[in-house]
């Protein structure tokens, strides 16, 4: 799949957008998704492997735990854009939040 900056990718009622959203990313571009009609690729980003993984570790223990963002945000007291950030590799927790995802999640990172 090639993918460029504009490309707009359309949303249909059964359309898995986050399943989309998340393969976006790992061809390495950020993406928006539109008033539920479609995802709009963004900017390309170097991606970062290991804090990919890290992403992908707190998403499966969040996936096991049943636990959403906005719950994961709330309990921890950061954004629900960090949040999103640390599932997508862009950036990774810092000690303290690493600590408070392996209290609640039961996974070290």
């Amino acid at each position: 799949m090639e993918l460029h900056k504009g490309d707009k990718i359309k949303i249909f009622l059964d359309t898995n957008v986050t399943a989309y959203v998340s393969m976006i990313h790992d061809y390495g571009f950020n993406c928006q998704v539109v008033k539920r009609k479609y995802i709009e690729i963004g900017e390309p980003f170097k991606i970062n492997k290991e804090k990919l993984r890290t992403g992908r570790i707190i998403y499966k223990a969040m996936f096991d735990k049943n636990i959403n963002v906005e719950e994961l945000s709330n309990t921890i007291g950061v954004s629900e854009n960090t949040i999103d950030n640390w599932l997508f590799g862009r950036n990774s927790p810092d000690k303290y939040n690493r600590q408070k995802l392996k209290e609640i999640l039961g996974v070290e990172i």
